[in-house]
């Protein structure tokens, strides 16, 4: 699949998980050390997901430890449309379950080095974002522009 960053939901997860797969390369590349930390949805489903609490099923998708030796929490994202239940989820992270652990969130395009971004970054480019609805199940969203003024990981 050739993901730019604009395949519906159904495109994403019909498919694996490329941005993950992106990540996890990029990772290898640098030396940075990472875990798989949150669930995975593809393939290895857990039955009755959504009675999960809400707080544990946004858990970060890896813990990485930089070149700093610094843990970080990272959400890897392969669109820039984010939910705003995850926007919320992402700030209760990031007050409640980050006080020794960074947190980043990193977006994995096609043909792209990621782009990660520190929550109070991303909360910067929701100003004037638009919420939009998706039509098949209601749920609430941004399309962010995360491409102005990316940061790296140390």
């Amino acid at each position: 699949m050739n993901d730019k960053g604009t395949n519906s939901y159904q495109e994403r997860n019909s498919n694996i998980n490329i941005a993950e797969i992106r990540f996890e390369n990029w990772c290898k590349e640098k030396n940075i050390q990472f875990w798989r930390m949150g669930f995975d949805e593809k393939n290895n489903r857990v039955p009755r997901f959504w009675d999960v609490h809400p707080v544990v099923r946004s858990m970060p998708d890896y813990i990485c430890v930089g070149r700093d030796q610094r843990l970080t929490y990272m959400h890897v994202k392969g669109t820039n449309k984010i939910k705003i239940n995850d926007l919320m989820m992402y700030e209760r992270w990031h007050t409640d379950l980050c006080q020794d652990v960074g947190m980043r969130i990193v977006f994995c395009f096609d043909g792209e080095e990621p782009i990660f971004l520190k929550w109070h970054e991303l909360k910067q480019k929701l100003t004037g974002c638009e919420i939009k609805e998706w039509s098949n199940d209601k749920k609430q969203y941004v399309e962010i522009n995360v491409r102005k003024t990316p940061t790296t990981v140390s």
